[in-house]
């Protein structure tokens, strides 16, 4: 009897608690989260990190809006999953008018940098042309999937055979992978996410490219089908008073050069 009342009671506390729990969030937000991507996103003994992991749960937590994770196995499946409004935001996205048909940004939380890591000593010819030169070659080159590298890219993409000379591969550890295994000629990166991967994994014959493919800054996107235009107000107005706490967080994460 004393058996049955003690196990009544704890469930009964067991349900308070999570009553008291999900009364604190004013919501819950489905995020689509990405792959493996240091410093930006890490999983680790199933626990997650990293800068957009550390900054999108200091503004979600100060909407008082508790968090959902959904593993996206790319940013085109994140992106594909938005718009028929089964998660509510991903996160690193660059503005493009063909997102904003089906999703509404955030204003910005900080900058990204993409470049090209490549083995330097195979193209010594090539070490300062331009972007249009580069590309103009028959060199082979990794991209991540569903990843936007700017304007000029795409039209350099759209005006020349560039289609054949590039493939769509999802993780940073696979890209790398096939260069360090001359299989691609070089691999298009975040400039963080490429200097972190070689220093971590101690790989001298890789270098990056004097040029800089695209230079902006990333938001929140969230569906349309799911997310008002008030709690995007909310969230942009927590992303401008929180700006010193965000770039707290990006400096605990970059290396001092």
């Amino acid at each position: 009897m004393h058996l049955k009342v003690s196990i009544s009671f704890a469930l009964f506390a067991i349900l308070i608690s999570f009553a008291t729990y999900a009364s604190e969030c004013e919501r819950t937000m489905t995020v689509g989260k990405g792959r493996n991507w240091p410093p930006y996103d890490v999983e680790k003994d199933g626990r997650y990190s990293g800068i957009d992991i550390d900054i999108i749960e200091l503004i979600l937590g100060k909407a008082n809006f508790c968090i959902n994770y959904k593993k996206m196995p790319s940013t085109a499946r994140g992106l594909l999953e938005l718009k028929k409004g089964t998660i509510d935001l991903i996160y690193a996205i660059s503005q493009t008018s063909e997102r904003m048909k089906f999703g509404v940004y955030s204003l910005p939380y900080r900058e990204e940098n993409i470049s090209i890591f490549w083995k330097h000593q195979n193209h010594d010819e090539l070490i300062n042309v331009d972007l249009e030169t580069l590309l103009a070659t028959d060199l082979l080159g990794a991209v991540g999937r569903g990843g936007y590298y700017g304007t000029k890219f795409d039209l350099l993409l759209g005006s020349t055979n560039l289609k054949t000379k590039i493939i769509e591969v999802n993780s940073v550890d696979h890209r790398m992978k096939l260069l360090q295994e001359n299989i691609v000629d070089y691999v298009v990166e975040d400039e963080l996410t490429g200097r972190m991967y070689l220093a971590d994994n101690n790989i001298q014959d890789i270098r990056q490219h004097t040029l800089y493919i695209n230079k902006n800054r990333v938001s929140f996107l969230f569906s349309k089908k799911t997310i008002s235009n008030d709690v995007v107000n909310k969230i942009n107005q927590l992303i401008i008073n929180n700006r010193i706490e965000i770039d707290k967080i990006i400096q605990l994460y970059t290396p001092h050069k």
